[in-house]
């Protein structure tokens, strides 16, 4: 995955999310194939919260 460092994928590989930007994971799933999905959890209840889509314009960090 062009752009991201081997230590970020290896973390995402070993599921160990906690600290890792959903951009992260949304781009390492792009480059596999897939899309992120959220969804969260109230009482019994399971919920699909959102489909997280690739930014349409390249964001520029300063």
């Amino acid at each position: 995955m062009i752009g991201s460092p081997v230590d970020e994928i290896s973390t995402i590989e070993r599921g160990d999310l906690e600290n890792t930007r959903i951009g992260t994971v949304r781009r390492y799933l792009k480059a596999v194939g897939g899309e992120l999905s959220i969804e969260y959890v109230t009482g019994d209840a399971r919920q699909r919260g959102l489909t997280v889509p690739a930014p349409l314009t390249p964001r520029c960090r300063t």
